[in-house]
């Protein structure tokens, strides 16, 4: 059942938050049905908010910005990590051009 759930909260996870929010609601669904109890349920979410942490703040911009060559915070600060797949569509390019126009002139003050 979690990997039905963890696929599911994945192919959701494009719209911000819903994924998140579908993935704690169906494995908090599925634990209680098989422990009846709240406890099990209350460890849940925070599994999943620290996964998603993890994802957003370090895999996510390590990996994309290496791809483009972005330093990660820049990477979170452009908004591709705050608005999804609207983010690495529009944000992320513009960040990445907009560092390649400047690099040059950032270049020319240190020396």
């Amino acid at each position: 059942m979690g990997l039905l759930i963890d696929l599911f909260a994945g192919i959701l996870n494009f719209i911000p938050y819903l994924g998140l929010i579908i993935g704690i609601i169906f494995s908090g669904i599925s634990v209680f049905l098989q422990f009846y109890d709240l406890m099990p349920v209350i460890i849940i979410t925070p599994v999943f908010v620290i996964a998603r942490m993890i994802k957003v703040v370090v895999l996510t911009p390590r990996s994309v910005g290496g791809h483009i060559g972005l330093h990660p915070v820049a990477l979170i600060l452009s908004g591709g990590q705050l608005f999804n797949l609207i983010g690495a569509l529009l944000a992320l390019p513009i960040a990445s051009s907009v560092m390649s126009l400047h690099a040059p002139c950032i270049l020319t003050l240190y020396e």
